[in-house]
């Protein structure tokens, strides 16, 4: 019904050339037909999704998990890892979910909004946070 309601407004707002709620009643429906289509399917992340993820995002490291006051800013470029704008080691994809830096492991979270390494050169876990 919800579907059928959104059409017929769909309809009207076109007829009487509303381009703005046209384009907002539109956007409704195509996320409802996307949810209809694929109710419990989970995005598929791969190697080469974490590796553009890496590519495209800013990333803040701590020895805490919820400490964002003492931060130290990380990127990766193509190859390596960069902590506080200087290359720091080479890094390898193991999995969609876990990156090898220099035989530590960064476990990455389903979400990628985050990062684990259990075992830092002190010993000691640090943890990553997406920035953007």
């Amino acid at each position: 019904r919800y579907q059928t309601a959104l059409e017929q407004l769909l309809q009207r707002a076109t007829l009487a050339k509303d381009t703005e709620n046209a384009a907002k009643i539109q956007a409704q429906l195509t996320a409802l037909q996307a949810a209809t289509a694929a109710p419990n399917a989970k995005p598929k992340h791969t190697r080469e999704s974490l590796h553009q993820l890496l590519l495209t995002s800013e990333w803040i490291w701590s020895a805490k998990a919820d400490d964002r006051a003492n931060t130290t800013h990380v990127t990766f470029t193509q190859d390596r890892f960069v902590m506080s704008g200087k290359p720091f080691c080479a890094y390898k994809i193991i999995d969609p979910f876990t990156v090898e830096l220099d035989k530590k492991i960064l476990k990455f979270s389903d979400d990628y909004k985050s990062f684990e390494v259990t075992s830092w050169t002190d010993g000691t876990p640090r943890y990553g946070h997406r920035v953007f």
